[in-house]
């Protein structure tokens, strides 16, 4: 079966919120203090990331370096399934 682009990226936006989730875990940082390294308000963190929103390249870069890891372990998780 022919997967869609559409079923890609949001399989991407997916994993990337769920990589964020576990990362910011396993640092021991809440969603609140990556909102508060971002410069950004707490709700609209929340917001983008319950509708599981696509975000910018820039952003994605962002929230990497504030949380200390790589857009592609956000994007793919942990080191063993890149």
């Amino acid at each position: 079966m022919i997967t869609s682009n559409k079923e890609k990226y949001d399989r991407i936006t997916e994993n990337f919120w769920s990589n964020a989730d576990y990362m910011l875990k396993e640092k021991g940082m809440t969603w609140r203090e990556l909102a508060d390294k971002l410069s950004l308000d707490p709700r609209t963190l929340s917001s983008k990331k319950s509708v599981k929103c696509n975000i910018s390249m820039c952003s994605a870069m962002e929230m990497a370096e504030a949380i200390g890891t790589s857009v592609e372990r956000l994007i793919y998780g942990r080191p063993e399934n890149l």
